[in-house]
């Protein structure tokens, strides 16, 4: 009797897991995004775009973003060599055209850190 009882409880208990197990390991990439996987902290490979399976204990994904991006720059004034104020507003377009390069050898400013590694087109 108590070895049912036992059975049932570690079933009662180890189901949910195991739907939450499964349900965090289907992930989406929208067809302007990719997915950088990480197994351990290593590169494994790019996924997507389109659904994709990953093992969520030992898995990390960073989703990167394909689409050109504009950042304002504030407007600066100059003086040039006849002495002539000038002001210059400017706008910088920038879009990733290799995510894994992008996620592995970049340091976010987010982070702390300062960039290392900036494709501009």
């Amino acid at each position: 009797m108590t070895d049912w009882l036992i059975l049932g409880f570690v079933i009662f208990m180890g189901m949910p897991i195991l739907v939450i197990l499964v349900a965090a390991s289907f992930k989406i990439a929208q067809e302007y995004q990719r997915a950088v996987v990480f197994r351990c902290g290593r590169y494994v490979g790019l996924r997507g775009p389109g659904r994709f399976r990953i093992n969520p204990i030992s898995e990390n994904v960073a989703m990167i973003d394909l689409r050109t991006r504009t950042v304002g720059i504030e407007p600066q004034e100059a003086i040039t060599g006849d002495s002539v104020t000038v002001r210059v507003n400017a706008v910088l377009y920038y879009r990733v055209t290799d995510p894994n390069t992008s996620i592995t050898y970049v340091i976010l400013p987010s982070d702390g850190g300062v960039p290392i590694l900036l494709d501009v087109e």
